[in-house]
């Protein structure tokens, strides 16, 4: 009976490559009996690493499917579990469910004494049935360096043998062949700051590189996927030294497929970092394809900016120096311009808030690199926004003419750290309003000019505008749109979120929060307590010391997060239809249009219901019911702001500094 139902019980795979890596793109295949060799050098196996044999390291959970297969019938088939051979190049493998009572080959024709069979890597839980001789194999979309490489490559093997071999507990023996491909990247850094490098993403153009593809058992012929994304993740981020000679490898699993380029678009734990093409002929079953890329080389968000090695004016001591960086903290530019210049000389301030054209000496430009941190709308995509050139008095970038949108880019010391940000804001319309008079009587006087817009809004005066906090200079996001209510819009790189929130208490910063916010342009500094209700300070105290009335004026402060030429509107003064604080009825007029369109005109002004972002936990609040615009002008722990909705309009509301409100701008 031994013969008839004898199952064998350790099915050993000895995996052996000669495979040596060579500099170009195209490597060549790898012998059929060798395997792509994965193996953590010391301690716990990974297979991470290529080893110099490129023999495949067996690890701890490892499965194969095995089949008893010929001429389209499957006689037995098993999922085989590694029991011998961990952290080794060959495997011992024992099949996981089948009972040793059972034959694997018994109900074949009893004339019939060679017996085929086939495996491969990974098994997965169970084996599948084959159609028409195919079974589902998958190259992970989403790949982790701690899992192992190994894990995500798809390997083949076939064995013959005959009736006597198996009588005499003679277990096939597997030689492996990889039928996946391997893409290996040889990360290099030319430029003058470190990487700190999160995931990588890697889209291919002409066929799929991952997801589900059909592994044919009797020839191991391997088909296309189902997705052209895979994303990989380091076990922790990439980090290369400036001007490095170092290569950092990173081993990324994918299938055979007719691919003619692959985009690789790097992102850092704040954004997206920059982006370089490799072309391809094609992507073949068991190759390794190496590409050396320089950080340098990069389609990038980050532009390196050449600097002395004297740059004092680092992020560290701005505050304490009354030093800043730029003309204006927004950048209002024309939506049929091609070219965005923007001013990035490190100046002193007298007093810490007044701007001037003073000279930072003896302090010296600390701009290493510049970065795009967010976009959205029509500055979203690379190929219509991107920055261009920059030295330590002018960063230049380069749109599509007619574009529009917001975007926030930053400007960097040697240690990655954000010196100073800028509100680049493209609006359909840049044109400005002229206010009308105020009331008879009223002892303020009127603005000059306003703009038509409200900072951030795009399309026109019906759109959403960007949310401030009080004293702030960087723009917190803003409402998707009126018509669907109080939900923030996305952005692409590292922008603002309803998550991404601090509170004022939590940021780790001694006596005020003022550079914590600078260098978190996009972190949104909840309210320290009922006491202040305000971001600035670190203690829930209400006193004139734990708050900062100078951050926003009548005149331009550094904190102004208004263009060049222009200013947040003092208390009541744009707005001040009567000869009061107090608040007063819309027209019948004015509650139509709040009702209908959500908008209305006042003193020849027109504000949105936009809206707000909530001082406690930074959600959006009373998109299309209510509308915020804050004045510079204070009162105690508040600010004076404009507050309205379809049937009242109150001038001079006070409320937290810690709120997200619109802010118009006036000369």
């Amino acid at each position: 009976m031994k013969t008839k139902y004898l199952i064998p019980a350790l099915l050993l795979l000895f995996l052996a490559g000669c495979y040596k890596e060579q500099t170009p793109v195209e490597e060549g295949s790898v012998p059929r009996k060798g395997t792509f060799n994965f193996s953590s050098s010391t301690g716990e196996v990974t297979k991470v690493l290529l080893n110099s044999d490129n023999t495949l390291f067996w690890a701890a959970g490892d499965k194969i499917a095995v089949y008893d297969y010929k001429a389209g019938s499957v006689y037995a088939k098993d999922i085989a579990v590694l029991t011998g051979g961990e952290g080794t190049a060959v495997g011992t493998f024992t099949p996981s469910t089948l009972p040793l009572n059972t034959s694997w080959y018994n109900a074949e024709d009893a004339n019939n004494q060679e017996y085929n069979f086939y495996a491969y890597y990974p098994g997965g839980n169970s084996a599948p049935d084959p159609e028409a001789g195919n079974v589902t194999v998958s190259v992970a979309a989403s790949q982790e360096e701690a899992a192992g490489i190994g894990k995500y490559i798809v390997s083949w093997a076939s064995a013959n043998t005959t009736k006597q071999n198996l009588a005499g507990d003679s277990a096939p023996n597997f030689a492996f062949a990889p039928k996946s491909a391997l893409l290996k990247l040889a990360i290099q850094n030319n430029t003058s700051h470190a990487t700190n490098i999160t995931q990588i993403t890697i889209t291919a153009t002409g066929g799929n590189i991952a997801g589900n593809a059909s592994l044919t058992l009797a020839s191991g012929a391997l088909t296309a996927g189902a997705s052209n994304v895979i994303t990989y993740t380091p076990a922790s981020p990439i980090q290369i030294a400036p001007n490095s000679t170092l290569s950092v490898p990173v081993y990324v699993s994918v299938l055979p497929c007719a691919a003619t380029n692959l985009a690789v678009a790097f992102t850092e734990e704040d954004g997206v970092y920059g982006s370089v093409n490799i072309a391809m002929s094609s992507i073949a079953s068991g190759k390794v394809y190496s590409k050396t890329v320089s950080i340098s080389s990069f389609t990038s968000k980050r532009f390196a900016i050449a600097n002395s090695t004297d740059q004092s004016a680092k992020s560290a001591i701005l505050e304490a120096n009354n030093l800043y960086y730029g003309t204006a903290n927004s950048v209002l530019v024309d939506k049929t311009a091609t070219s965005i210049s923007v001013n990035i000389q490190l100046f002193k301030s007298a007093n810490g808030y007044t701007r001037s054209a003073a000279s930072a000496s003896p302090f010296t430009s600390a701009v290493t690199s510049a970065k795009i941190i967010w976009t959205e709308s029509g500055l979203s995509s690379d190929a219509n926004f991107k920055i261009t050139g920059g030295n330590l008095a002018t960063l230049t970038l380069s749109k599509t003419a007619n574009t529009t949108g917001n975007a926030l880019v930053g400007i960097y010391d040697a240690d990655g750290r954000i010196l100073w940000s800028y509100h680049i804001w493209v609006p359909a319309d840049a044109s400005e309003v002229v206010p009308s008079a105020n009331v008879t009587g009223s002892t303020s006087t009127q603005y000059s000019k306003a703009l038509k817009l409200a900072l951030g809004q795009i399309t026109s005066s019906h759109d959403t505008y960007m949310y401030y906090q009080w004293g702030r200079k960087d723009p917190l996001g803003r409402a998707n749109s009126l018509a669907t209510g109080n939900t923030l819009m996305s952005y692409s790189g590292d922008g603002p979120s309803v998550d991404k929130k601090i509170s004022a208490l939590a940021t780790g910063h001694s006596g005020n929060n003022l550079a914590y916010a600078r260098q978190n342009p996009t972190m949104y500094i909840l309210q320290a307590g009922e006491g202040t209700y305000d971001w600035y300070p670190t203690e829930n105290v209400a006193d004139e010391n734990h708050r900062n009335d100078n951050l926003w004026s009548e005149t331009a402060t550094i904190y102004d997060p208004c263009p060049a030429g222009y200013h947040v509107p003092g208390k009541n003064r744009l707005w001040r239809a009567v000869n009061s604080d107090s608040s007063y009825s819309t027209s019948a007029d004015q509650k139509k249009s709040l009702e209908d369109n959500k908008y209305f005109s006042l003193l020849g002004v027109e504000y949105v219901l936009g809206g707000g972002r909530n001082r406690t936990d930074a959600s959006v609040d009373n998109v299309a019911s209510y509308g915020y615009y804050w004045s510079c002008g204070v009162t105690g722990v508040n600010a004076y702001y404009l507050h309205f909705n379809a049937s009242t309009v109150y001038p001079a509301s006070r409320y937290s500094r810690a709120g997200g409100f619109g802010v118009r701008c006036v000369k």
